[in-house]
């Protein structure tokens, strides 16, 4: 991973701005999805990229999860071989992004994940 271009580009907020700031997309709002106060909301990236940069208040933790990579970023990232190993396909390639301090709880998921 450490030859993927993602890992130098999405680190400049300009360039996540003028690749994918126009995207409407559904986040997660709350420390956790657990507690009663977590809510989604509809924004886009550009609002999503403000919030992260000047996110405060560790209630309101926003993230975005278990998205579709949009393909304005696919090009940035490599799909490792093994990942095919079997004959498999790749059923979803998703995203998660979020500020310092995001975290998921403990749980299983009903498929096979490869976090990079």
């Amino acid at each position: 991973m450490a030859h993927w271009p993602a890992r130098t580009k999405w680190k400049n907020m300009d360039y996540l701005q003028k690749v994918a700031g126009g995207r409407k997309f559904p986040v997660e709002v709350g420390k956790n999805y657990l507690r009663p106060e977590w809510k989604q909301e509809l924004i886009t990236f550009s609002e999503f990229l403000s919030r992260i940069q000047s996110n405060d208040r560790s209630d309101d933790i926003t993230y975005l999860a278990q998205h579709p990579l949009f393909d304005q970023l696919r090009k940035d990232i490599c799909i490792p071989d093994y990942c095919s190993i079997g004959g498999g396909e790749l059923r979803s390639l998703n995203a998660w992004f979020g500020p310092p301090g995001t975290v998921t709880p403990l749980h299983h998921d009903p498929h096979h994940n490869i976090l990079a």
